[in-house]
């Protein structure tokens, strides 16, 4: 394993030979596969329906309120609590906080602006053109995409695992 800084996103990325496969193709989904494939992993995302980012596309009906804008500790706040280990979401969150985002946002080609809300918004004030340059750039760095692929269940296979899906008798070995 090779570990490595990605300074254009500040990540610490591990270079991995392995393959993943992601069940559901929503914002965590894509961006889970995004890192996962920026680490050297093969990645597959796995989606019950016949596209992914399909609640995305229904957030931004509002207009894609796409993260608060607001210090990185005030931020950390929202996730925080008793029942939480001290400093976990401040290190989990450090890597990706608003300013990130909206980094990754531009670096899809997509401007934001800060509403009077304090919440960062897409200019265009849509979703799609955020998804359809996502998809682009997930694409171009070889995840693949299998729709119609509703997730029934895991076994282990091997030194690896299977996953079978309903309506298909193929299942994919990982």
């Amino acid at each position: 394993m090779e570990i490595k800084e990605d300074c254009s996103r500040g990540l610490l990325l591990f270079q991995l030979a392995i393959k993943i496969a992601i069940i559901g193709g929503g914002p965590a989904g894509l961006r889970a596969a995004e890192v996962a494939a920026a680490g050297g992993a093969g990645v597959s995302v796995f989606d019950a329906k016949r596209s992914v980012g399909r609640k995305f596309l229904v957030a931004g009906r509002g207009g894609l309120n796409l993260t608060p804008s607001e210090s990185s500790d005030q931020f950390v706040t929202r996730y925080t609590g008793s029942d939480q280990p001290a400093n976990l979401w401040a290190s989990l969150l450090a890597d990706f906080d608003s300013e990130a985002l909206r980094r990754w946002a531009f670096d899809l080609g997509i401007e934001t602006f800060v509403a009077t809300s304090g919440r960062v918004y897409p200019s265009e004030m849509k979703a799609a053109p955020l998804l359809r340059r996502w998809l682009i750039r997930l694409r171009e760095a070889g995840i693949q995409f299998a729709m119609c692929h509703k997730w029934v269940d895991l076994q282990r296979s091997g030194s690896g695992w299977r996953l079978a899906f309903k309506g298909t008798s193929k299942n994919r070995a990982f």
